[in-house]
């Protein structure tokens, strides 16, 4: 089992190092924070309207249609 980050426990900064490795297949730089990230805007969406929304993207249509309004 692995710890849940919470806000206090995540660093002030992220030091990255970006390899220049020519004999190997381009993979970018960003990977690392696709997968966080939407989880972070799915949990703020949830939080702020008090429910969650399953499916992305979070139109302003879905959002009006999970409040209710």
């Amino acid at each position: 089992m692995y710890p849940i980050l919470r806000f206090p426990d995540v660093p002030d900064s992220i030091e990255i190092h970006i390899i220049n490795r020519r004999d190997m297949p381009f993979l970018g730089s960003a990977e690392a924070a696709q997968g966080p990230t939407a989880a972070a805007f799915a949990n703020a969406v949830a939080d702020a309207i008090g429910t969650r929304l399953r499916d992305q993207p979070f139109s302003p249509e879905r959002v009006r249609a999970a409040v209710g309004v």
